[in-house]
C-alpha cells in the first residue's frame, strides 16, 4: 500500500471506529444518547463530548466494561482510554 492509501485507510478506519462506538454508546445511554457524542479515535485514545455530568462520571466508573464491549466490534483496532470531554449545552 502507498503512503497515500495507508493514510487514507487509516482515516477510514478511525471514522469506522467512531461510528462503532458511537452504536454502543446510543445503546449504553438511550435515555441521553442525544447528549453524548463520540468525537474521535486515534492512538487508541476514544474521546467523548457530552453535556451531561452524569454520563462522564459512569463512564468512568465503568471504562473497563465499556471498552471491551466497544473493543469486541473494533478488533483488530484497540480502546485503550476513554477521555471525556465536558461540554455546554445542547449537542447536535
Amino acid at each position: 500500500m502507498s503512503g497515500n492509501n495507508a493514510q487514507m485507510f487509516k482515516i477510514a478506519r478511525s471514522a469506522q471506529a467512531v461510528s462503532h462506538a458511537q452504536n454502543i454508546f446510543n445503546g449504553l445511554y438511550p435515555g441521553v444518547s442525544a447528549h453524548v457524542r463520540v468525537i474521535s479515535f486515534s492512538g487508541g485514545v476514544l474521546k467523548i463530548a457530552t453535556s451531561a455530568s452524569a454520563v462522564i462520571a459512569d463512564i468512568r466508573l465503568q471504562e473497563k466494561g465499556i471498552k471491551e464491549k466497544i473493543n469486541k466490534v473494533l478488533n483488530p483496532l484497540i480502546v485503550e482510554r476513554i477521555v471525556c470531554l465536558a461540554s455546554g449545552g445542547e449537542m447536535r
